[in-house]
C-alpha cells in the first residue's frame, strides 16, 4: 500500500516539478544560442529519475532479469554521458537521450513485480517526464523564442 502512494504521488508530482522548470525558461535568443542550460534542466531529471528507478529495482521480488538489468545500465550510461556534455548539447542530442532511456525504463517497470496500480502510476509519471522534456527541448530550438504557434 505505501509503495502505491509513493508511486502515486511521484507520477503527480515529477511532471508538475519539470513543467514548472519549463515555465521559467527564458525566451531570449540568448536562451536559445545556449542550449547547455536546457539540457541541465533535462538532466536534473532524467538522472535521479534512473537512479531512483535502478534503486527500487533492487527491492523487487521477483528480482529485475539479466536482461532488464542490462538495459537500465544501458540507461544509466547514455543520460551520464549526454548529462557529462551539457555544455556541447543540441536539441538532437537531448532528444536521443530521452529516446534511449524513457522507453527502457518504461519496459522496465512496465514488466516488473510492481503491483499494477504502482506500474501505471510510474509509466504516467515517465509519461509526464518526456512530455515535459520534449516542451523544454521544443521551446530551446532557434525559432521558439518568439513563443509563436504555428497554425
Amino acid at each position: 500500500m505505501r509503495n502505491t502512494r509513493i508511486a502515486a504521488l511521484a507520477a503527480f508530482f515529477v511532471p508538475v516539478m519539470f513543467l514548472a522548470g519549463c515555465a521559467s525558461v527564458p525566451q531570449t535568443d540568448q536562451a536559445v544560442a545556449s542550449f547547455s542550460a536546457t539540457a541541465g534542466k533535462v538532466c536534473a531529471v532524467v538522472q535521479p529519475t534512473i537512479a531512483s528507478v535502478q534503486a527500487q529495482a533492487t527491492l523487487l521480488s521477483p528480482p529485475l532479469s539479466a536482461n532488464d538489468q542490462a538495459k537500465l545500465s544501458q540507461a544509466g550510461q547514455a543520460a551520464n554521458l549526454f548529462c557529462g556534455a551539457t555544455a556541447s548539447a543540441t536539441s538532437a542530442t537531448a532528444q536521443g537521450m530521452l529516446n534511449a532511456t524513457i522507453p527502457v525504463l518504461s519496459g522496465i517497470i512496465a514488466n516488473s513485480s510492481l503491483n499494477a496500480s504502482s506500474r501505471n502510476a510510474l509509466l504516467l509519471s515517465l509519461a509526464g517526464v518526456q512530455t515535459a522534456a520534449n516542451i523544454l527541448i521544443a521551446q530551446a530550438q532557434p525559432g521558439a523564442a518568439s513563443g509563436a504557434v504555428p497554425q
